[in-house]
């Protein structure tokens, strides 16, 4: 199972995107009309707002985690340079918090840049000319969090190795 490390802490994915996602839109739907009849009970008693306007904003926040985390992951600033690439595959992945943990490890790794689909989990990772891509230590962790990483193909220059390094 793939964990998402925020602050030290450990929020598991527990596969929810895989039974709930379809229904996310109803969902998302359901929490609107239940945030609208709140309010509307609270500005009709005159009651204190504190309370709903802190729930208000955690079922906000709670509601768009998949979009937020999907979001914080996609983009990246640097020069670009002289890049190589290698088309990957990783297996296993079943939500925005999968994803971002696959691309963490990624990075860990040495990947300058990583492109992935959450459907398919065909990307691809770019690294600095003179960087070093350390491919079995991404594979090892990844297989470690429930994931599997495998190479689709190599550019041109592009160097696979098992033991310590890859250099691409």
């Amino acid at each position: 199972m793939a964990a998402l490390h925020i602050f030290d802490l450990q929020a598991q994915c527990a596969g929810f995107n895989k039974v709930l996602g379809p229904f996310r839109q109803h969902l998302r739907a359901a929490t609107a009309a239940w945030l609208v009849y709140s309010w509307g009970v609270v500005l009709s008693q005159r009651r204190p707002k504190r309370q709903l306007f802190v729930g208000t904003m955690m079922c906000i926040f709670l509601t768009f985690l998949p979009e937020i985390l999907s979001w914080s992951g996609g983009w990246q600033v640097g020069l670009i340079s002289d890049r190589r690439s290698l088309a990957i595959q990783v297996d296993g992945m079943g939500c925005e918090a999968c994803l971002h943990h696959v691309r963490q490890v990624l990075a860990e790794a040495g990947a300058v840049q990583t492109t992935l689909e959450l459907d398919t989990g065909a990307g691809s990772v770019e690294v600095e000319g003179g960087g070093v891509f350390d491919f079995s230590l991404a594979a090892e962790k990844l297989e470690k969090a429930g994931f599997f990483l495998s190479a689709r193909s190599e550019s041109p220059g592009a160097k696979i190795e098992t033991g310590g390094g890859s250099e691409l």
